[in-house]
């Protein structure tokens, strides 16, 4: 430990100012100033240290602390500058020290002591370290919603500290030529460019696979270029969407397939299924052999026939039919949790009337959804629904003043690989990738619900 500085034996300095410009101090330099704003809580040693040695070493007092400038003998002219000095580095080290790990820290009269005290304190083994930045690279992902400026960010520090407890070798030998240096430097940026690509979300799938699949991987700097890029095109998309008035009930669905406009199809008026009349109802007069009835509850379904007109179905039916004002051919689709879907091929976008439907939402500027009476409302959030373990709607419009809620055909088709078809009396989803039907409604009532 050092001795500080006493009057006995100590030579008057020659001038006011420091004869050697490692002691100069600038004017603003006194014991109270924070040279970084950078605080240390224990856990952020290699980040608070870094700070430190680029402050100090902007004011030409890095040797201090590293060693290479060493404390005078009694006799020298610059002891007494070089204690003024090595007392401002040990009040600006603890200006910078969470005051409540203060009490776990020797006090040093050196600033050299007290730094090696506080890195043997605080500093973690190498090798620890190195893993865990290594894997928090390999578990850092673009989050929903976040910029490629703030993932690059996050990204970036984790690499920089990577550097710092697994600094790259460098060749030695006098005149080297085999660029040993550049080739090191080139394997690691070929490194990030992959930690990079495989954080980012979904959406820039095809960008990614575009790059890795090049012979030569592009430099860093360069793949973040193009990404910025990629985004900029995703935000002006998603702008324009939210920015169109989706026009939602204006052109209404065609007829069923099979059915002649102006001609109503067959209704039984004795069992309530359509196709045939009540002279040919098997229900009536019996089931030919070797047929089954198609439905247990035919004699409910009956009596239901009997005393409901024939131009209601369900109280919900009514609600949609009073609200969209003509005509239209509806299909119900029953999701997760018993809800209606009423599928229209004329809708140009997804409506939900219930928040709680939603798998998740974000907020939007409101946009106008035109009724064909020429009424409007707002949809206030978009977001995806799960109606069943295999169909999922996407960019679902909420309107929280609708009465139902809305399958846009148009929308589905473009947006998945899906197939409907329409028969006389259903219509079947099917995922053209799995061949396989994932949803069906059903015509009850003059609609198809």
């Amino acid at each position: 430990m050092g001795t500080p500085p006493s009057d006995a034996g100590i030579p008057p300095s020659s001038s006011s100012r420091p004869s050697n410009p490692l002691y100069a101090l600038a004017s603003n330099d006194n014991p109270g100033t924070v040279i970084t704003h950078v605080v240390l809580k224990g856990s952020n040693y290699e980040e608070w240290a870094k700070a430190i040695r680029v402050s100090l070493g902007a004011k030409r007092k890095l040797g201090f602390i590293n060693g290479k400038v060493l404390k005078h003998t009694t006799d020298s002219n610059d002891l007494e500058d070089w204690w003024t000095v090595n007392y401002m580095i040990v009040a600006w080290i603890f200006n910078t020290i969470d005051p409540n790990i203060h009490f776990t820290i020797y006090y040093r009269d050196t600033s050299y002591e007290l730094w090696e005290d506080i890195r043997s304190h605080f500093s973690v083994g190498n090798g620890i370290k190195n893993f865990q930045l290594k894997s928090d690279v390999a578990a850092c992902k673009q989050k929903s919603g976040e910029s490629i400026m703030a993932y690059y960010g996050r990204l970036k520090k984790l690499w920089d500290d990577i550097n710092d407890f697994d600094a790259l070798p460098s060749c030695s030998c006098s005149g080297c030529k085999c660029g040993l240096n550049q080739t090191l430097r080139t394997r690691r940026e070929a490194d990030q460019v992959r930690e990079f690509l495989m954080g980012l979300e979904s959406y820039y799938a095809n960008a990614r696979s575009n790059i890795l699949s090049t012979e030569q991987l592009p430099s860093l700097h360069s793949v973040y270029s193009r990404i910025s890029q990629e985004e900029e095109v995703y935000l002006y998309t998603q702008r324009r969407t939210e920015e169109a008035s989706p026009m939602a009930f204006d052109v209404r669905g065609s007829m069923p397939q099979g059915v002649k406009s102006g001609i109503s199809p067959l209704k039984c008026s004795f069992c309530g299924y359509h196709g045939h009349l009540e002279e040919r109802c098997w229900e009536k007069h019996g089931y030919p052999p070797g047929r089954e009835p198609r439905c247990p509850q035919a004699t409910v379904r009956r009596k239901q026939s009997l005393n409901t007109p024939d131009t209601v179905a369900t109280p919900k039916v009514n609600d949609v039919l009073d609200e969209m004002s003509a005509p239209t051919n509806p299909i119900r689709l029953t999701g997760k949790g018993v809800y209606t879907w009423i599928v229209d091929t004329g809708a140009s976008n997804h409506v939900c009337c219930d928040e709680n439907l939603f798998d998740f939402s974000r907020a939007i500027t409101p946009i106008h959804v035109r009724l064909p009476n020429g009424a409007t409302t707002e949809a206030t959030r978009i977001g995806e629904v799960t109606l069943t373990d295999s169909l999922v709607l996407k960019n679902v419009l909420f309107v929280p003043s609708f009465t139902c809620n809305l399958l846009s055909v148009s929308q589905l088709l473009s947006s998945q690989k899906l197939s409907i078809q329409f028969t006389f009396s259903y219509c079947v989803v099917q995922d053209l990738v799995l061949r396989m039907k994932i949803g069906m409604g059903e015509l009850i009532g003059g609609s198809i619900i």
